[in-house]
Order: structure tokens, then sequence, then C-alpha cells
């Protein structure tokens, strides 16, 4: 009775709307469903065709239903926000009707934040409602992001920034990144594809549990400007020409071992500290001091771009950069490697010296024994007589 109430309030916000409330006739004969999931989703189509659609919007809402029996009749479902007095409202058309689209429905819509109540309603053919169901809670604000850089995703190893927006913590795996130290790297990881950030609320009309995710991933941009790095000691120095139509706004570096990449040599904020006027013109140079505790050949670094035109979506870039030994170490590694030559050389004439020795010793032995033999084994005989 509480949520008919609620629903009745509502009615004059949705008389000039596609999206209608059911009479008392028809609420009597209509099957009612529970919102369990109300979900962000990655945008499934770019196509604006939607009347109203918003060309910029980045995600579509998932909406998922608790069990419940087959509609067979079922060819649309419209989705309703309720913000005050605002209607927000949505419609998915059923292109084949089988149980997985009267589980979860996709609408082409945005998910309105400080929204109080959702509703959802199935009709057939002609119009007529055959199921509906509704969910009174706040949305809060969704604005975290999580975004592949340095490279397309690769399930196997990826790069990801995590960035908590307004939420105060974002866990992934073993790792944690709150809000006062995002954003957040984890590199050269496996990674899932999609990456739920949840809340669990509570429906204020029936006490039951909603759960409200984003599961928005913002897909990997490849850096548009031409970049060149050096190395001065410590000091990452960095170079790029973003094109005329565009303004950086920010610039994020982190540089990391190859071979062992929880080892970052970046400062935790990541941030690339901007170098005014000392480039070419349509230049932008930045610099980063790094954290070396040792020497090594090779280094990796993700460069990420903030640009005006787009700040949600970074453009990013991975380098590699190989590091010549100096001329005092190769010096000394010629020495070294010249001392172990010579004693290799003298031990080795050392060896022939000692085995020619006992080959001779041998050979002598061998020639008194035979001398010896030789003269005592012939007999003496008397001279003959005379």
């Amino acid at each position: 009775m509480r949520t008919w109430l609620i629903l009745i309030s509502l009615s004059l916000a949705c008389a000039q709307s596609d999206f209608t409330l059911l009479s008392e006739e028809e609420r009597a004969n209509t099957q009612t469903i529970r919102i369990t999931e109300v979900r962000k989703v990655s945008r499934q189509s770019t196509q604006t065709s939607v009347p109203g659609d918003f060309p910029h919007r980045d995600h579509d809402v998932k909406i998922v239903l608790e069990d419940h029996p087959h509609f067979a009749d079922v060819k649309r479902w419209l989705l309703a926000f309720m913000r005050g007095e605002e209607q927000f409202t949505s419609a998915f058309d059923v292109q084949e009707n089988v149980g997985s689209e009267q589980k979860e429905i996709v609408f082409p819509t945005e998910l309105i934040p400080k929204a109080n109540v959702v509703f959802i309603t199935a009709r057939d053919a002609a119009g007529s409602t055959v199921a509906y169901g509704s969910a009174q809670f706040k949305i809060p604000d969704l604005n975290s992001n999580l975004a592949w850089v340095g490279r397309a995703y690769d399930p196997s190893a990826s790069f990801l920034r995590v960035d908590t927006g307004t939420l105060p913590v974002v866990e992934i795996g073993s790792h944690v990144c709150k809000q006062n130290t995002s954003p957040c790297y984890i590199l050269k990881e496996s990674l899932p594809e999609v990456i739920p950030r949840c809340l669990n609320l509570t429906d204020s009309i029936t006490d039951e549990h909603v759960v409200l995710c984003d599961e928005t991933m913002v897909p990997y941009h490849r850096l548009s400007s031409s970049v060149t790095a050096d190395f001065k000691d410590d000091e990452l120095l960095l170079s790029l020409t973003p094109p005329q139509t565009e303004v950086v706004k920010s610039i994020e570096v982190v540089a990391y071992n190859p071979r062992d990449p929880s080892t970052v040599y970046s400062p935790d904020d990541s941030q690339c500290s901007p170098q005014g006027g000392k480039g070419a013109p349509g230049q932008v140079e930045c610099s980063q001091n790094l954290r070396m505790t040792e020497r090594v050949d090779t280094i990796e670094f993700i460069v990420v771009v903030f640009m005006s035109q787009n700040e949600s979506q970074p453009e990013s870039i991975l380098l590699r950069h190989g590091f010549i030994v100096d001329d005092g170490q190769t010096q000394t590694g010629v020495i070294i490697a010249a001392i172990i030559g010579v004693l290799f050389v003298v031990a080795l004439i050392a060896a022939i010296v000692i085995c020619i020795r006992k080959n001779k010793s041998k050979g002598n032995h061998e020639v008194a024994m035979n001398a010896t033999t030789k003269y005592t084994s012939a007999p003496t005989s008397d001279p003959e007589p005379a």
C-alpha cells in the first residue's frame, strides 16, 4: 500500500510522458517484479537514434530483476527515474522474448544522480502492462574512473589507472586504492575486463536490499602526440607536441622496473611537473624526479595525458628506455676481464709445464729400466781354452 501511495503522488509528473502509472484496475491484474540491482555499464552502442538521447552519454543502465515467471507477451520494457518532480524515461524493445531478456534489461539511458525512485514496467504489443516493479532509494554520485592505459586491455598483463572519484575506496584483488591516495596504478597484472564498484543500499519502502554498481571501464586511447623522453641522473624529462586544437591539462608518468613492475620509481602522485617556457613553440615539457636506488639497464614508463576536450578519457602510451653503462664502469669491467684472462693463461701454461715434466720424468724412468734389463739379462761365458 505504501508503494502505491508514492507512485500515485508521482502521477502528475508522468502524465505528459509515454511512461504512465497504473490505474487501480490494472494493478489488480498485473504481476509484480522486484528490482534487485541497478548497474551503470559501458555503452553498448554509440548510435544516438533514440529520441532525446545524449550524444555525450558514455554508459547504459542495466536493471537486474529477481527471478519471476516468464512473461510470454512482453514486447517492450520501460524504465523511469524520478528526481523530485523530474522524470527521466527510457525504453528497451524486445527482439527475442527469451528468459535472459526478462532477467537483465539494458536501457540506453544515463544513471540519474540524486534520483530517489526507480520504476520499471513490461508491456505487450497493444501497450498493456504485463508486469511492474519499483524501488525507492537515493542514487549517489558514482563517478569513479577506471581506465586501461599504456596499451589495449590484455587479460594476461594489463595496465589500469584507478581514480576513486567520490568513493572512499576501490578494492581490486589485493590492491586497495583509497580516495586520499588516488589515482592508483596497477601494472602488468592479470585483471578482469570489467571491475564493478558496488554499494549495498536499502529500499526505504520494502526494506529490501538493492545493489547499485558502476561497471563502466574507460577503453585504451593511444596518445596522439609525439613524445620524447630524456634522463639526466634520476630526473625524467618529457616533451610532447599536442594537436593545435587541444590543451594539455595534466600529465602523469609511472616509471617502473620491467623485470619487477612492483618496483615503481615515480612519486606516489605520479605527477609530471610542467616546465613552462623551456620548450619550442607548441611543445609541452614536464619533469619528474625518480626514486632509483639501484642502477638498471632498462626502464619502462607509462605516459598518461589529460586533454581539455575530454578529461574523462586519458590518452596514454607505454615506452621503454635503455641506459648506456658509463665509461668508468666499462673500464672497470675491461680491467677485470683482462686480469681474469691473464690468470687463465698463466694457469694454462703452468698446467702444460707440469704435464711435460711428468711425461719427461716417466720417459727417463722407462729408459733406465730398459737399459738395466738389457745388461743384466745377457749372461757372461768363460773364454775358450787356447
